[in-house]
């Protein structure tokens, strides 16, 4: 067998745990042998630590690379952050190798730690989980194994300890006579036995373990005996008695890699993050004028329109908010004519609100006549704990009114989803909207810990259950007779269900026109069948020290013409992927964008990225790698695989950490596996080259401005690498300038956009609000001021009751902005004597702007170079652009460098 090893690491909490096991068959079973495992403390330093002691154990052994059969990572509960860490890494190992990827309880590999260390009897596991919370679970160790009684969850320190005492109570309960309450993970029907035999015998006798006893020893010592502290964090034995544990129930085969696609494993939540916490509580709320999901039009609609579909009617129509920031988590695939020839009706999927409660139950009577819900009724489910809701609404483009087409809602009790109710209005089923909805549920629930959903539908109903099973449900039981018409009750049960497209939900949008990236008079080829000779070694990479350190060791790349580099950018709220050979041809740029998901929000919520990232990034790779077989020779193709990769690059900084984190762990997994170097590349330089596309004319001396959400700032490019900042906002961004302006205005975000259109309907010069540090005679600059004049200009025609001006507001605003960025601009051409001048950022794809930079360098008589629209925002073919030069310059970061959430474009890296 020439696979014979599995790799098995945990970065949950605040140690980096790492392991190797061999693989025995021995009469047609499937045995895992520890080789070794390694345990380490980790505060802040997981993903420093992860790769270069999982290196050092395989080198420890002689195991190469090649020899590993499947991944296995630990997948909570625990720190997010930590949990993202291993997951991301694992999945770029399993990924590039093509083998399977397996994630495990973090929960259960502790309890299988002690079991292996010999405690036996009851068990209770406290893990920490910030904010003064803790994962509690019960178990049962017996010498046939490990059971567990309850399902995650997570829950304030004090009441964890009812928690955990009134489960003791019932399990001792049950173990009494009254049949078993188990919850087990286990299917051995002896091993059950012996759990209620040891419950019965050790009622009183508790062992208790988990890192959240470092914090809170003294809220549980009274619970139990306190097992040694080495055995509070997870273990080496931990981890494969787990995986042997679900090889040997047959619920994995590390053999089957299909099975175990990387892309579809998922961290284990409890909870919602906090803005969409937040969210449901204000949506549950009858307090007018907070109780309805605000919307407007999505700014991009591409969309197919089912035949014979119409608007619907308005006895559905819903009330809008006054005014509102957010927009919608739009379904791009479903647009419906509206029946009045106004406008086109985009689908839209948003969680339910108290505003909609009499909409919904007249569209329930409409639907299940038989058996409606109140009003009332609605209300009262949403505001119970664990229960969610989402609705689809149409959105006319024109109209800015919203008509409610469909519904669900569930109940998330420990690890299983219950469909409560679902609904659709008989205009629009067959389009695609039920099983949005339900997808919707499943990413709720799983971030609530759900593994699995359940449901109840009629037997009679043969539609239903058609839809039912194509989606995935199977039946577990049946009810005979048991709706008050005689009908049989099918009980079915699924996997949750996942996202489409493996990208987090997400549509991947190709950027076709930067195909071309340095040579566009031609088009790209590649030779991708070998390894280029000249390549560094994988030792230059495989440092063991857990450095963050970079190595600006120079290799000898020369003649590596068909070099093929693969780029990663997760800085933000974009899942991007490109693929870039040695002649600097872009043979691929694909990028996944969340602003549909944060749009609600009116602004980027950093847990939903990072979560969003760890769920497309698989998906968004394996995009870009089919988008590249377009540009070579079918024979070439044939053998184009993650083997032919000969370098991998990722944005490491600046950015949000939580984002940066996924994009780093899942490279770094990469170039480990496939032992190629890993290329560092600071996302603001990413923006300085983004000019390059379609400019192969570009070379330094010149001056750029970068303008974007989180950045504005006027650089002195002396050579690609070096660079002088000239000067930078003092407060906001331009880009945060738009966003919040926007806001005061009632509009979507992101906010460019739509004050750009709106600007093109207004007069620039209608409102004189002030150019803050126009003459401040340096490059400085400050949005903040002309932010608060443009919002305090909104709230004094409010309350003097007047029609605001949007178009002249918007117009003026932005006339505003660009006239201090043109100007200083000018003056930092004319005082460096640049003859070159470039724009990059999202902010770059204000058409006002280019324009108004298009019309300064002509006066100038200095050439710009302006990137294409869709390369400004955020993309992975700008940080292969950088990686290109980096590549040639032998410019590689050590395996155990880590993300920065800010850094300095001027200090060379």
């Amino acid at each position: 067998m020439s696979k014979s090893y599995v790799v098995m690491f945990d970065t949950s909490n605040e140690v980096v745990t790492v392991a190797l096991a061999r693989i025995v068959l021995h009469d047609g079973r499937c045995a895992l042998e520890l080789c070794d495992s390694d345990t380490c403390a980790a505060h802040r330093a997981s993903n420093t630590l992860l790769l270069p002691m999982l290196d050092a154990l395989l080198k420890k052994h002689h195991v190469d690379h090649s020899d590993l059969q499947c991944v296995c990572c630990g997948l909570g509960p625990g720190s997010f952050t930590g949990v993202r860490i291993a997951l991301a890494t694992a999945k770029g190992i399993a990924q590039s190798l093509s083998i399977g990827l397996i994630g495990i309880s973090t929960l259960d590999a502790l309890a299988w730690g002690a079991w292996h260390a010999g405690t036996r009897g009851a068990l209770a596991v406290v893990c920490d989980a910030m904010r003064k919370e803790v994962y509690p679970a019960c178990y049962t160790l017996t010498e046939q194994g490990v059971q567990r009684h309850t399902s995650v969850c997570v829950m304030k320190v004090a009441q964890a300890y009812t928690f955990l005492h009134d489960t003791r109570a019932s399990l001792s309960h049950s173990a009494g006579g009254s049949g078993s309450a188990d919850v087990s993970c286990s299917n051995s029907s002896a091993s059950q036995s012996e759990a209620t035999a040891s419950l019965s015998h050790n009622a009183l006798t508790w062992a208790i373990t988990g890192d959240a006893l470092t914090k809170y020893v003294d809220e549980f010592s009274s619970f139990g005996s306190m097992l040694p502290e080495k055995l509070w964090n997870t273990s080496g034995w931990g981890l494969l008695l787990c995986l042997q544990q679900e090889i040997d129930s047959a619920r994995v085969d590390i053999f089957d890699a299909a099975r175990h696609n990387p892309a579809y494993v998922l961290p284990v939540y409890t909870r919602l993050s906090d803005a969409e916490e937040n969210e449901r509580a204000r949506l549950s709320s009858t307090d007018a004028p907070h109780n309805a999901t605000s919307v407007s039009v999505p700014a991009f609609v591409s969309a197919r329109t089912p035949d014979g579909v119409s608007a619907g009617t308005s006895t559905y129509d819903c009330t809008l908010p006054a005014s509102g920031v957010s927009s919608t988590v739009a379904s791009r695939d479903i647009v419906l004519p509206d029946e009045n020839g106004d406008g086109e009706n985009v689908v839209v999927f948003l969680p339910l609100d108290a505003a909609s409660m009499n909409a919904v139950a007249a569209l329930d009577a409409n639907v299940m006549p038989t058996t409606p819900w109140t009003s009332e009724q609605f209300l009262s489910d949403l505001r119970t704990s664990g229960h969610v809701w989402w609705a689809a609404y149409a959105l006319n483009t024109h109209r800015n009114k919203r008509t409610l087409l469909a519904y669900a809602g569930c109940l998330v009790a420990g690890d299983v989803m219950e469909l409560l109710r679902i609904g659709v209005s008989c205009a629009h089923r067959r389009c695609g909207i039920a099983r949005e909805l339900l997808t919707r549920l499943a990413d709720d629930a799983r971030n609530l810990g759900a593994t699995t959903m359940m449901l109840e539908v009629s037997a009679a109903n043969e539609s239903a259950c058609a839809f039912y099973e194509r989606i995935g449900f199977t039946e577990v039981s049946r009810r005979p007779a048991y709706y008050s018409n005689g009908d049989d009750a099918r009980i079915m049960q699924a996997p949750l269900l996942v996202s489409g497209f493996q990208t987090g939900g997400m549509e991947v949008c190709e950027h076709e026109e930067t195909e071309v990236a340095l040579h566009s008079a031609s088009a790209p080829t590649a030779c991708i069948a070998t390894r280029n000779a000249s390549l560094p070694s994988a030792s230059a990479i495989s440092d063991n020290a857990p450095s963050t350190s970079h190595t600006d060791t120079a290799y000898n790349t020369e003649g590596a013409v068909h070099t093929l580099i693969f780029a990663v950018e997760s800085s933000c709220d974009e899942t991007a992927a490109a693929l870039i050979d040695g002649a600097g041809n872009l043979l691929a740029d694909v990028v996944a964008s969340q602003i549909d998901f944060h749009a609600r929000f009116g602004g980027v919520v950093p847990e939903i990225a990072s979560r969003k990232h760890i769920e497309a990034i698989c998906g968004v790779a394996s995009e870009c790698m089919d988008a590249a077989r377009k540009h070579i020779t079918p024979r070439e193709a044939s053998m184009f695989s993650w083997k032919s990769l000969d370098a991998i690059s990722v944005t490491y900084a600046p950015g949000l950490l939580g984002a940066l984190v996924v994009g780093v762990a899942w490279a770094k997994g990469v170039a480990w596996a496939l032992e190629i170097p890993v290329i560092g590349v600071n996302h603001l330089e990413g923006h300085l080259y983004a000019n390059k596309i379609g400019n192969d004319w570009l070379k330094p001396p010149l001056v750029a401005s970068l303008v974007s959400g989180g950045n504005t700032l006027l650089v002195h490019v002396q050579a690609w690498g070096s660079y002088h900042t000239l000067g930078s906002t003092i407060d906001d961004a331009v880009g945060e300038a738009f966003d919040k302006v926007a806001k005061a205005l009632g509009l979507g975000y992101p906010g460019g956009p739509h004050i750009s259109r709106l600007a093109k309907q207004g007069n620039p010069r209608a409102i004189a609000f002030p150019r803050a540090m126009l003459h401040s005679g340096d490059y400085r600059f400050s949005l903040s001021g002309l932010k608060t004049a443009v919002i305090t200009y909104i709230n004094n025609a409010k309350q003097r009751h007047e029609e605001l001006p949007v178009a002249d507001i918007a117009a003026s605003f932005q006339q505003a902005v660009i006239d201090v960025q043109v100007e200083k601009s000018r003056t930092a051409l004319r005082e460096t004597g640049a003859k070159v001048f470039c724009l990059g950022g999202g902010v770059a794809a204000n058409p006002q702007l280019r324009r108004a930079y298009e019309e300064m360098c002509a006066e100038e008589g200095v050439r710009l170079a302006l990137p294409p629209l869709r390369s400004c925002g955020d993309n992975a073919g700008m940080i292969a652009l950088v990686a290109y030069d980096r590549y040639k310059q032998g410019k590689f970061f050590n395996i155990g460098f880590d993300p920065q959430a800010r850094c300095n474009l001027d200090e060379p890296y």
